[in-house]
């Protein structure tokens, strides 16, 4: 029998197919890791704290459910199966013949094919198979930790301490009594000068060391009976005094450590206030010797010289204050000329005018203490009309309008200073029961610092000086013998 030209008989292929696919273990998603490190903040007004928390031991347990599907498709593959078939036939009436074959091959996952078939013949088999599978998972996760948190805390604190006035050194520090006081502060440390009744009247300077008061120089170093009407400066970090009699710097040299700046012995005359800048030295006075009229001289080489025209006001000075704005003095007195009201006059290079009208507050005022908020001059006065209370006024074009109100303490002020500072005014005074008062001008109006009057006793002669946004106060202190006495507000 020719077996090749028999029909081909029904190729039978199994493939199988395994493919596994593992749902693996996934941390739910809304399940956060554990951190064991942590910072504490702590805010609170204490010193440093170490806490230790312990926290409980925590069992998680959470069941997930997930499906997978995977669609998978296996690149085509072409199985070429070759068959040899051998036929032996006996010379005989009956043929029986017998081919028998098996090819086997792999593809990829483990896949057996296997043909049978009878026939010499070659035959190609394309196989692409697409597998889909879908396993549904189910997972079950326990969590379990001890857990001990040690935690360091490092405390900011932040003092909500409320200022309040404070004795800087000893209250009543002089030796004996202490007149005329005039205060400066120079890197926060307090330097005050008076007339020491315990060295014949004249000039003395103390400042505090941190632990107690002591002379800057020798004391009483000015000449003898002289040290009346006393007003200090600061500039660059140099101290000036002027007195009656004129103007001393301290160098730290010679008998007194002080030293005469310009003319000795010129008779300067009464309440005298000086100010030194990058334009000069300059004082305004009451000039006994023009019949009390306001005069200013300024330093020339070693000269003091006349600015302008000697006793330059319309009738007779009172409680003269000096500020020098860039290289234009401008003074502000009680204006015997003007109803005893508050002039304010400058020096233009030419002659002296009045700054606004002359006289311009409402009625009889005194103790004028003039200072500048930028290019604008400030005045603030003892206000006869409203029973002696203090106001405060401003340059405002050619009108003085009021700081707030008027007559803003609560009793009748005397021995005005005015201090502005970073545009912050103060004004300290005596008032009430004749002690010291510092008022501040807050969002509008003026407040007092602190208790009105917190001095232990009586004061006159009160000084003011701003450092840092800290009020000093000086001041002749009824409480001790009528020594000197400094304090401040923080």
């Amino acid at each position: 029998m020719d077996l090749l030209n028999k029909k081909l008989p029904i190729v039978v292929i199994s493939l199988l197919v395994i493919f596994m696919v593992s749902c693996g273990k996934k941390r739910h998603p809304t399940m956060p890791d554990f951190n064991p490190t942590n910072t504490l903040v702590v805010t609170q007004i204490a010193s440093s704290v170490t806490q230790t928390l312990t926290l409980t031991p925590v069992i998680i347990t959470h069941t997930e459910t997930c499906t997978i599907t995977v669609s998978e498709v296996i690149t085509t593959a072409t199985i070429t199966l070759t068959s040899t078939a051998t036929s032996t036939s006996t010379q005989s009436e009956t043929e029986t013949p017998g081919i028998t074959f098996t090819n086997t091959c792999t593809i990829l996952n483990t896949e057996t094919a296997t043909a049978t078939e009878t026939a010499t013949n070659t035959t190609s088999i394309t196989i692409t198979p697409t597998v889909t599978n879908t396993s549904t998972c189910t997972e079950t996760v326990t969590e379990t930790g001890t857990f001990t948190l040690t935690a360091t805390a490092t405390v900011t604190l932040t003092s909500t301490k409320t200022p309040s006035w404070q004795v800087i050194g000893n209250p009543g520090f002089t030796n004996d009594s202490a007149y005329y006081t005039s205060l400066v502060v120079k890197n926060n440390i307090p330097y005050v000068a008076f007339q020491d009744h315990d060295y014949l009247d004249n000039v003395s300077v103390m400042t505090y060391t941190g632990v107690s008061w002591t002379a800057v120089g020798s004391y009483g170093f000015s000449a003898n009976g002289t040290a009346t009407y006393i007003s200090m400066a600061l500039y660059q970090d140099e101290l000036y005094v002027g007195f009656r009699s004129g103007v001393m710097k301290y160098s730290g040299t010679g008998i007194t450590g002080w030293n005469n700046v310009g003319d000795a012995n010129i008779g300067l005359g009464e309440y005298i206030s000086i100010f030194i800048n990058d334009y000069g030295s300059y004082v305004a006075f009451r000039d006994m010797a023009n019949g009390g009229l306001a005069s200013v001289r300024k330093l020339n080489g070693s000269t003091w010289n006349y600015l302008g025209t000697a006793g330059f006001s319309a009738g007779a000075s009172h409680d003269v204050s000096l500020y020098v704005h860039e290289d234009k003095p401008y003074v502000a007195f009680q204006d015997y000329g003007n109803s005893y009201k508050i002039t304010v006059m400058t020096y233009t290079g030419v002659s002296w005018t009045a700054v606004g009208i002359p006289g311009f507050t409402s009625g009889n005022a005194q103790t004028p203490s003039i200072f500048f908020d930028g290019n604008i001059p400030v005045v603030a006065f003892k206000d006869n009309s409203v029973s002696g209370k203090l106001s405060v006024m401003m340059l405002n074009g050619t009108t003085w309008d009021y700081v707030g109100s008027q007559g803003v303490s609560m009793g009748s002020a005397d021995y005005i200073k005015l201090f502005i500072s970073g545009g912050e005014y103060f004004v300290a005074f005596k008032e009430y029961g004749q002690k010291v008062s510092v008022m501040k001008y807050i969002g509008g109006s003026w407040q007092y610092l602190g208790t009105p009057g917190f001095s232990a006793g009586e004061s006159n002669f009160v000084s003011l000086y701003v450092s840092n946004g800290v009020p000093y106060v000086g001041y002749a202190d009824g409480a001790n013998l009528w020594k000197a006495t400094v304090m401040k507000y923080e």
